[in-house]
């Protein structure tokens, strides 16, 4: 009940808030000795405030329209996911290397995911696998928690133009495994 409560409070304060939403999924899912049925009730103090919040916003007509900066995925779907991957691998980039959206031009956008492709993902997996034979089963729940949240945070941030400033929440996962 409290978690509900002090959820929909911060989302009554703005979107930012569904940030959190990544780190309370991540956490679900690296919950030991639950089942489904579990999960999904831990899952429930954000989910119904999310989708009451929705709903209003809907009903109401709230909502960016017309902007450059924000990309409503509800209201324009199509868009949305045409300028998603790049917002998504421009905020990875920023929360996990600092490099921010200046780094990734028109120019360099292809050569740069071809270059994290084939560069960065196999040193990212080699990294993750020589870690995870370093931790125990908790610490590696911690570190898929924590991991996964700070990814799942950038989810809700994909709708405006990436910035330095939107990936606030997701550090919140960066920060400890650093």
């Amino acid at each position: 009940l409290v978690a509900t409560v002090l959820f929909t409070f911060a989302l009554l304060s703005g979107e930012y808030a569904l940030s959190l939403a990544g780190f309370v999924f991540a956490a679900e899912v690296v919950r030991r000795n639950e089942g489904p049925l579990r999960r999904t009730l831990g899952l429930a103090p954000f989910v119904v405030p999310t989708i009451a919040y929705m709903g209003v916003r809907a009903w109401l007509g709230y909502g960016s329209r017309g902007s450059g900066y924000y990309t409503d995925p509800l209201r324009d779907p199509i868009r949305f996911l045409t300028v998603a991957p790049r917002r998504f691998v421009t905020l990875l980039a920023n929360e996990w290397m600092s490099l921010d959206y200046d780094s990734f031009d028109a120019s360099t956008w292809s050569g740069t995911i071809v270059i994290l492709a084939l560069v960065g993902i196999p040193l990212l997996v080699m990294t993750l696998r020589r870690l995870m034979v370093c931790l125990d089963e908790s610490e590696r729940r911690w570190f898929w928690m924590f991991g996964g949240g700070s990814v799942l945070a950038l989810v809700p941030v994909m709708a405006v133009s990436p910035t330095p400033r939107v990936v606030g929440a997701s550090m919140l996962g960066v920060a400890p495994l650093v």
